[in-house]
């Protein structure tokens, strides 16, 4: 599966749609407005028209670039590094509590790393960046995660671990914009496993825990909210609305992952009780005001070497009660096209380009779940297989690349002038005012209807 945001899980998913079916409008055709030459590692996050994004220009290059979405003119850059498992710090704008829109960037210091706060809109970085909030420097010669540290939206700080002199991560730092560096003021931090959003999980008392400036504001038994409990568990979670949705299974980092055992629940963000809960299934789409959810329910296994699937369904949640509005179930010859090569289907934030039963592309509503037809000859957003990391010669380091849109044909061959499809664009593409912007593997453009 191909969508936007930059989650847990990246597979493939063919659907196959059997409700009603709405015929393509008349609509206007698509021009190229703008279009930059560069590698993207990440897709790109858009924030008040500005578009953010690591690029790479070789193998020990990482640069944070902001471009103006409705231009396409490059704001500003600043070199990067990764953390010190490969991983990019997921470029997530924050307010700095004047208001002002600001994005943590971590950066080369001497042989150490450091955080530099750069303003969204014109890279400006902050004086306090490289202090603490006692004024003293803050390098460090690694960071080995990075979370954000709370459900506030927007966020309003970082956290990450470093080594504390031992061979374990177990000091817990604070980045908060406009004040500086600090400790994490967790409890129990020996014994807690962070994971987004202010939630950790407890190896000593096997709790799920939201921690909010230091204090647990609620505590959740893990067999309390997944039916699953798995040792060695780990968990993802997303903000949608005033739940936090929380994904659990086996170890993501291990060789194989049977899909049936993956569970979502919708905790409420303020007691913590649970709201909902669905089996077998994750969030591949929050829709675009929130109100349904696009749940993919999935039978199969993902390896090293991919995804294979046995059977997928689509369900259409209400995002309060957990109630399924629609529900789109596959049949073995839609399957047979997402386990194949040049797999097309793609999750927006309120609508889905998927295959019908027949394998032609439609549309889907993520909030209704009403499908319109594509043009028969529309350029498909495939993949070609392109490599999916980038070295990092510094220290042998690969960082995993986010999968970016390639155009082919009908019938799969790759295609380098595409005139693209509204329909198609208003799926794949990154609405900036009235500009689509959309990242490929090479390089990054906006588009207009015309």
């Amino acid at each position: 599966m191909h969508r936007r945001s930059s989650a847990a899980v990246i597979v493939a998913l063919a659907m196959v749609l059997t409700g009603c079916v709405i015929p393509p409008p008349q609509l206007a055709s698509t021009v190229e407005v703008w279009s930059v030459d560069d590698r993207l590692v990440t897709t790109p996050v858009e924030e008040s028209g500005t578009l953010l994004a690591y690029t790479t220009a070789g193998p020990d290059s990482l640069d944070v670039v902001a471009w103006d979405g409705a231009a396409g003119t490059e704001s500003w850059r600043v070199p990067s590094v990764p953390t010190s498992n490969g991983a990019v710090v997921d470029l997530e704008p924050m307010d700095d509590g004047s208001g002002r829109l600001v994005v943590p960037v971590l950066v080369a210091d001497g042989d150490d790393v450091r955080w530099s706060v750069r303003d969204v809109a014109t890279g400006e970085e902050q004086a306090w960046s490289t202090s603490s909030a006692d004024g003293s420097a803050t390098t460090w010669a690694g960071v080995y995660h990075a979370w954000s540290c709370g459900p506030d939206e927007p966020s309003a700080s970082l956290c990450f671990s470093v080594p504390d002199g031992s061979e374990t991560t177990a000091e817990f730092l604070r980045l908060r914009p406009g004040h500086g560096v600090d400790v994490l003021p967790i409890p129990n931090q020996g014994t807690v496993f962070a994971t987004d959003l202010g939630l950790y999980t407890d190896q000593s008392t096997q709790t799920i825990d939201l921690v909010v400036d230091g204090q647990i504001r609620w505590s959740r038994p893990w067999a309390d909210a997944f039916d699953h409990v798995y040792s060695n568990g780990a968990l993802e979670a997303v903000r949608a609305g005033a739940s936090l949705l929380v994904t659990s299974g086996p170890a993501w980092w291990s060789s194989t992952l049977q899909l049936e055992s993956v569970d979502t629940v919708a905790l409420d963000v303020a007691s913590g009780a649970v709201r909902w809960r669905v089996e077998g299934a994750y969030p591949c789409a929050l829709g675009g005001d929130g109100g349904v959810l696009i749940l993919c329910e999935l039978a199969g296994a993902r390896t090293g070497a991919g995804a294979t699937y046995t059977g997928v369904a689509i369900l259409g949640i209400d995002a309060a009660t957990g109630a399924e509005t629609w529900r789109v179930d596959y049949s073995d010859a839609a399957v047979a096209i997402e386990n194949g090569d040049g797999a097309w289907s793609w999750f927006g934030e309120s609508s889905a380009l998927v295959p019908d039963a027949s394998g032609a592309p439609v549309v889907l509503d993520a909030s209704t779940g009403l499908q319109r037809t594509v043009a028969a000859d529309a350029p498909l957003p495939c993949s070609q297989g392109v490599d999916g990391s980038v070295a990092w010669t510094d220290g042998g380091l690969s960082i995993p690349m986010d999968e970016m849109a390639e155009w082919c044909g009908p019938g799969g061959a790759l295609l380098t002038d595409p005139e693209l499809d509204p329909d198609v664009l208003a799926v794949v593409g990154i609405p900036v005012g009235d500009v689509w912007a959309v990242a490929t593997t090479s390089g990054l453009a906006g588009y207009r209807l015309g």
